[in-house]
């Protein structure tokens, strides 16, 4: 199974979750965070798709120094994405 599918059944599951948190405020919660969760690996996925671009183009013509830094950059927001994964900073 790839990555879209599994956040597409993430997204099914807090979009039923959301449906039953009308019974109380830990359903609510817990939908809210799968939510953010959802959120946040949609975010790393775009980070390292980005990344691998970026690293692509730099490593076609790696005397460019703006590709060099665009990878770099990339590397940055790749590294931020997954600690909020993991629900830290990074």
């Amino acid at each position: 199974m790839s990555g879209a599918c599994k956040i597409a059944a993430i997204r099914h599951a807090v979009s039923a979750l959301h449906g039953a948190a009308d019974d109380g405020a830990d359903t609510r919660r817990y939908a809210d965070a799968l939510q953010e969760t959802g959120a946040a690996i949609d975010e790393l996925i775009a980070a390292d798709e980005e990344y691998n671009r970026a690293r692509e183009a730099w490593l076609a013509s790696p005397a460019i120094h703006d590709q060099f830094q665009a990878t770099r950059d990339a590397w940055k927001r790749r590294l931020e994405a997954l600690a909020r994964v993991k629900g830290g900073a990074a």
